[in-house]
């Protein structure tokens, strides 16, 4: 089977997420100690008790949850390290925001639907974009 980094990074954040939640302090002295003694089976056989995939319904708390960091009308563009194939990172304006769950973090947050501007890179094949918001940081001028 063939990956997408994107479904491999989502892979590895639910793994984390669920080794996290059901790992508990016998667990880890466990293992340490089969790490010590070179019995590599104990490791093998380890298995998550369950894996919780996301509900596709809004979180209890919500609308009580994080406000967003941004607003329509602020100029925003992709922090760097998001823009892989691209020299500069795209930029333009917010026009609206929605609530969705994130795979990459398994957990809710905000996403961001930005007008580019003409003269960022994607604008020669889209006139808008959606990011999430760790994806983003304020931009000084709308180049």
């Amino acid at each position: 089977m063939n990956l997408t980094p994107s479904e491999l990074d989502s892979l590895a954040a639910i793994l984390i997420r669920d080794l996290t939640a059901n790992l508990n302090g016998n667990a880890i002295a466990l293992y340490l100690n089969a790490l010590r003694q070179g019995n590599t089976d104990l490791l093998h056989n380890f298995s998550f008790r369950r894996f919780l995939f996301p509900s596709i319904h809004l979180p209890a708390n919500f609308p009580q949850v994080k406000p967003p960091r941004f607003g329509d009308g602020d100029k925003l563009q992709w922090t760097s390290d998001r823009q892989d194939n691209l020299k500069s990172p795209d930029w333009g304006i917010a026009i609206g925001r929605f609530y969705s769950f994130a795979p990459h973090h398994c957990a809710w947050t905000w996403c961001y639907l930005i007008w580019l501007d003409q003269r960022s890179p994607s604008s020669r094949w889209t006139v808008a974009d959606t990011a999430w918001e760790d994806d983003l940081e304020p931009v000084e001028e709308v180049r």
